[in-house]
């Protein structure tokens, strides 16, 4: 009988991994034990990396929220917060483009928000009044 290697499926897989290992260095590139190692790992770093990009922009577009903040003293997590109460549903890639672009508008926002927040106080304030004078 006639032992058979495999040559032909086994040329086509090799053929595919050296394809894939285009522009790596010395012998990543040439030897097919080296290679397939190389390439576990590369494509592994590569969905690792598209997980960590999405992470990358959202700390991003949260920087560029805080500074528009900081000029007017304000916090992102209470105007965040505040956002959320009033139900104002913009998300954070949105809001960095306005307060990148357009600080009219943010500040629009932040004064909104400022409002609501005297509000609330205001409203807390008559609460502990109202309880101290009339319900003795």
């Amino acid at each position: 009988m006639i032992k058979v290697k495999f040559g032909n499926t086994l040329n086509k897989k090799r053929k595919k991994y050296f394809n894939l290992t285009k522009g790596f260095i010395g012998s990543n590139s040439n030897l097919f034990r080296k290679v397939s190692e190389q390439i576990k790992q590369s494509l592994y770093n590569a969905y690792k990396e598209r997980k960590l990009k999405k992470r990358k922009f959202k700390s991003f577009w949260i920087y560029r929220i805080n500074a528009a903040l900081k000029n007017n003293n304000n916090n992102y997590s209470l105007f965040i917060g505040y956002l959320k109460k009033l139900n104002i549903f913009i998300n954070k890639k949105i809001l960095s483009i306005i307060a990148y672009t357009d600080l009219k508008t943010f500040y629009i926002l932040e004064k909104i928000i400022i409002i609501y927040n005297h509000y609330i106080k205001l409203k807390i304030k008559f609460y502990y009044f109202y309880i101290k004078f009339f319900l003795k």
